[in-house]
């Protein structure tokens, strides 16, 4: 049976028992639901030993480690706790095929290590009452189309429309420092800057490439919008792309120090041939609100 490994270090003491802690964690740690089940299985290490003294108080420098079987955290996980409700606005585009929402910035696109915080895929499934697949992601903080599959042979054909690179991607971003130039092109190697955050750096070792061509869409007296379209799909590239171009994305506080209410970074199209009739199709995602209003306000 596989098992799932947690470890836990108490530089002090805390009064509390083996058993206590294990209640706590399985709810706000494990995001579990308690259950006798768990209690039968799981195999508790302290320092080093296996150990069944669970009234055993825990002391200072004490080290635990839990073994619990994989197949318990899949059947007692806690449920998503809705936070949003998809509305007939929210769709892009929907068939019998596909799915296209429009994804709010500060929402995941997918489930994160809170297996409780609500995401965009468990949102567009409450609302078809089906499953679905996911077929790419947006960061939290951007906003726009966000393409799910509702049958397997739409599935497969999508993933090689991603692998062959015929999905067109375009997002705009809002910056208020001078651009290279009217178009440019961002190419080169990424990679994880360390393995504690989700942040990325350019490498010259190892790496995957990524490519992204910028250009002006619209420029006013304090700010421009950019049109950024990725001819790969790495982990943060146009974010990244725009810091090393000396534009960086209003509202990047990751990469920069760019104060705004949120990124201002929106997918806005998605271009492809659809599953069924192979016909290009086009879904654009409107300006969001914050975008309108920063126009008005320079206008």
């Amino acid at each position: 049976m596989k098992n799932k490994t947690f470890y836990f270090h108490f530089k002090e003491r805390t009064q509390t028992s083996i058993k206590e802690f294990l209640k706590q964690k399985l709810k706000d740690s494990l995001h579990l639901k308690e259950s006798p089940e768990i209690f039968q299985k799981i195999k508790i290490e302290l320092n080093s030993k296996m150990t069944t003294h669970w009234e055993t108080l825990i002391q200072t420098g004490d080290k635990i480690t839990l073994h619990l079987p994989v197949t318990l955290l899949k059947k007692y996980k806690l449920p998503v706790t809705p936070q949003y409700s998809l509305e007939k606005k929210d769709i892009l585009f929907e068939d019998d095929f596909i799915l296209i929402i429009d994804k709010p910035s500060g929402f995941p696109s997918a489930e994160t290590l809170d297996p409780t915080r609500d995401h965009a895929h468990a949102m567009a499934e409450r609302y078809c009452q089906k499953k679905l697949i996911l077929m790419h992601r947006l960061d939290v903080e951007t906003s726009g189309c966000l393409l799910l599959s509702k049958k397997k042979q739409a599935t497969i054909f999508l993933q090689k429309l991603f692998e062959k690179k015929k999905i067109q991607k375009t997002y705009i971003a809002l910056t208020t420092h001078p651009t290279p130039s009217n178009e440019w092109e961002m190419k080169n190697y990424l990679k994880k800057e360390n393995s504690r955050i989700l942040k990325m750096q350019e490498t010259h070792s190892g790496g995957d490439l990524a490519h992204t061509k910028f250009r002006i869409q619209e420029k006013k007296e304090n700010y421009t919008i950019v049109e950024a379209t990725p001819l790969t799909g790495r982990t943060h590239q146009i974010r990244v792309h725009m810091k090393q171009s000396h534009c960086p994305i209003l509202g990047e506080k990751l990469y920069a120090n760019e104060v705004h209410s949120r990124l201002c970074l929106h997918a806005l199209t998605l271009k492809f041939p659809h599953p069924e009739t192979e016909n290009v199709i086009t879904i654009t995602s409107e300006f969001p609100d914050f975008f309108k209003n920063e126009k008005k306000s320079n206008t």
